[in-house]
């Protein structure tokens, strides 16, 4: 049963494969246990475990689960499974046009659903956030031009700028830059602004 009661930051997945939620909910314990705020917000805002102990493995699905609008774990592999047999997401279908770099196919879809330039997927990220991290400058510019919001950070607190920096893609920093994307934010996990990522990862300084 899919539901809709557990507010504005309904993830759409962007994937089909329950190991891929598997290992992002044992990802978001490990950063709950680490004193990551953000994770031990999510599950505030999702599930309250019944042991004093702590959340577990189980709790961590759960809260994967009501993130993405259904009420049990059981429910949500269900969701996937059907996405596996070809029933796929407008927002996965988007995904897949990014990752095949196909602007038309990503502007038809947008074009027959405009609320898909807000819409989060799993871990946080948008579709301008994934284009980003990809890399496609033609796709990540059509974005801009149809609204996407520059200040986009994924859970780990990574703007579009961090993404650009991260790979010391000049074009898209000066691109995201010209647009008015914020140079201050810190992520957390790698941490720091998007100038800290160039000048840790990156081969270059990008341009200010």
């Amino acid at each position: 049963m899919r539901v809709t009661v557990y507010g504005s930051d309904l993830r759409h997945p962007f994937e089909a494969n329950a190991a891929y939620f598997e290992e992002r909910a044992a990802g978001l314990l490990s950063a709950h246990q680490g004193g990551v705020a953000e994770a031990t917000a999510v599950f505030r805002r999702h599930h309250r475990p019944d042991s004093n102990a702590g959340p577990t493995i189980g709790d961590a699905r759960l809260v994967l689960a009501r993130q993405h609008g259904f009420d049990t774990w059981a429910a949500f592999r269900n969701h996937l499974e059907s996405l596996l047999e070809g029933g796929e997401e407008p927002f996965m279908r988007a995904f897949r046009a990014i990752q095949a770099d196909d602007g038309e196919a990503v502007a038809a879809l947008l074009g027959r659903y405009p609320g898909l330039v807000a819409v989060h997927g799993t871990n946080g990220n948008d579709l301008i956030g994934l284009a980003t991290g990809m890399g496609r400058v033609s796709i990540v510019r059509l974005l801009l031009a149809l609204g996407a919001d520059t200040v986009s950070a994924n859970d780990r607190g990574w703007t579009l700028l961090h993404q650009a920096a991260y790979m010391n893609h000049q074009e898209l920093t000066r691109m995201l830059l010209a647009a008015g994307a914020p140079t201050g934010p810190y992520g957390h996990g790698d941490g720091g602004t998007p100038l800290v990522a160039a000048l840790f990862w990156g081969t270059a300084r990008p341009p200010s």
